[in-house]
């Protein structure tokens, strides 16, 4: 009897399979040509930076969107975001303000306690693009070469995607490519950071859909499978319980 049962299940759980893969590729088909209006795919969250959670000496708009530094020091000084990121795929921008001089390092950060007064990348908890053109990751001085300067010179995008762990950005609409995959970036939560320097400053834009030119066709096929990987499972639950 209880041979003749797990007959019947597996039979069930082909058939499951079978469902999931066919239900799988019509919907791909769909969706991928329309990848924006997927909900929370493009992360068109609202936040701003949070003065509770910063370095000594920086000073905030009234909207708290933009933050400036202005001293002798050549001191990092690091401000996390006000909204903490714990799935999906977010996007936001930074564009620095006239008066920069030193070049910002941007990215997120897993831990929110660190001191505020180094630069969050110093630490293995934060990922960060630095303005020079090289990346930093657990390290104040060093890291590989990524992208192109940036300064004055246009918008940075920077896109979070915590499905497939990675960490990309863009300037003025090119595509720098993935600057960090990592398994890590998977599980959050996470901030949004950055680190200034001497004379710089920065504002913040959230709530955009994620540009064209980030990668989208791999974006899609990844929520999608994530999404019918927890049907099947909870479907998989059901038949054996």
């Amino acid at each position: 009897t209880k041979l003749k049962d797990y007959s019947k299940q597996k039979e069930i759980h082909q058939e499951c399979e079978k469902d999931y893969n066919g239900l799988f590729s019509k919907i791909q088909i769909k969706r991928l040509e329309n990848i924006s209006k997927y909900p929370g795919i493009n992360g068109k969250c609202k936040f701003h930076w949070d003065p509770k959670s910063s370095g000594d000496k920086l000073e905030f708009s009234e909207d708290k969107r933009t933050v400036t530094l202005d001293e002798l020091n050549y001191c990092f000084r690091s401000v996390l975001s006000s909204f903490a990121m714990t799935s999906g795929v977010y996007y936001w921008e930074i564009k620095c303000t006239e008066r920069t001089e030193n070049e910002l390092k941007i990215g997120v950060t897993s831990k929110w306690d660190f001191a505020k007064n180094n630069a969050f990348c110093d630490y293995q908890s934060g990922w960060a693009f630095y303005g020079i053109g090289q990346l930093r990751h657990g390290h104040p001085t060093s890291g590989k070469i990524y992208g192109k300067p940036f300064k004055l010179n246009g918008t940075l995008g920077i896109c979070l995607n915590m499905i497939e762990g990675t960490l990309s950005f863009a300037i003025g609409g090119e595509f720098l490519g993935i600057a960090f995959q990592d398994e890590k970036l998977k599980t959050g939560p996470y901030w949004a950071a950055v680190a200034l320097l001497h004379r710089a400053g920065c504002t913040l834009t959230t709530g955009k859909e994620l540009p064209a030119c980030f990668p989208r066709k791999q974006l899609a096929i990844s929520m999608l499978q994530d999404g019918f990987r927890c049907i099947r499972s909870n479907c998989l639950l059901l038949i054996f319980l």
